[in-house]
C-alpha cells in the first residue's frame, strides 16, 4: 500500500482488534503495483469496516478521513485539520477546526519537541534549534568541524538521530521516544560531549 494506508489499518486494529474476515479488491491504475484497493473487514465484536485507499490521489487535504458510527452518534476526522463529533440523535454536531494552527502544532511536532527537551537531563548542553521543511525541527549540538550530533522528533514520537565524531566515525538510527530519552540517543550525545575540544581529525 502507498503512503499512510497501512497506518490507518493499524489504527483500525488498535480500536477493534484483529479482523476475522477480510475481502479485498485491488487494481493497478497508474503504477506497476496495486495502487487502488477497497476492503471489507469483519471483527469478532460484529463491527464492520469499509476501507479504501488510492495511491495516486492528489495532495488536496484531507489526505485521510476516518468515520466511526455508533447508536445515532458519529465521529469524523479529516486529516489533522478537522474533527466532527455528533453526540446523539437530535444533538448538534461539535466541530473542532485545527486548520488555522501552525503546521508544527497541528501535526503534533511542537508538543513532542517540548516533551523531548523537558526529558533531557539538566546537565545536557543546550542545543540549537534548526527548522526543517516538513514542519519538524532538529535539535543540533555542534562542537566544531567534524563534531556534531542532531535529533529530529516526529509527531509519532520517533527520534531520528545522527552523529559525526571526526572524519571517519559516524552513527545514526531511530528510536521511539516515550517519556524518557532512549539510551542510544543519550549515548550519542555523551560521546559528543566527551570529545571536548580534543583533536577530532582522526577520530
Amino acid at each position: 500500500m502507498y503512503d499512510t494506508a497501512i497506518h490507518l489499518l493499524d489504527t483500525v486494529r488498535w480500536v477493534l482488534g484483529a479482523p476475522e474476515e477480510i475481502r479485498c479488491l485491488a487494481r493497478s491504475s497508474c503504477y506497476p503495483d496495486l495502487d487502488d484497493a477497497v476492503m471489507l473487514l469483519r471483527f469478532r465484536s460484529g463491527a464492520l469496516v469499509a476501507f479504501s485507499t488510492c495511491g495516486h490521489a492528489t495532495w488536496t487535504v484531507p489526505l485521510e478521513r476516518i468515520e466511526l458510527f455508533g447508536d445515532h452518534t458519529a465521529i469524523v476526522t479529516e486529516g489533522f485539520e478537522r474533527l466532527t463529533h455528533t453526540p446523539a440523535l437530535g444533538q448538534p454536531a461539535v466541530i473542532h477546526d485545527f486548520s488555522a494552527l501552525p503546521v508544527a502544532e497541528r501535526l503534533g511536532y511542537a508538543q513532542e519537541d517540548q516533551a523531548f527537551l523537558e526529558a533531557l537531563p539538566t546537565t545536557a548542553p543546550i542545543p540549537d534549534v534548526v527548522p526543517e521543511p516538513d514542519g519538524e525541527v532538529a535539535f543540533e549540538w555542534d562542537r566544531g568541524p567534524w563534531c556534531v550530533f542532531s535529533v529530529s522528533v516526529g509527531s509519532d514520537g520517533t527520534l531520528s538521530y545522527a552523529g559525526l565524531y571526526g572524519r571517519r566515525t559516524k552513527a545514526h538510527g531511530t528510536e521511539l521516544f516515550v517519556d524518557a530519552v532512549p539510551k542510544a540517543v543519550m549515548d550519542g550525545l555523551a560521546r559528543l560531549v566527551a570529545l571536548g575540544d580534543g583533536d577530532r581529525r582522526t577520530a
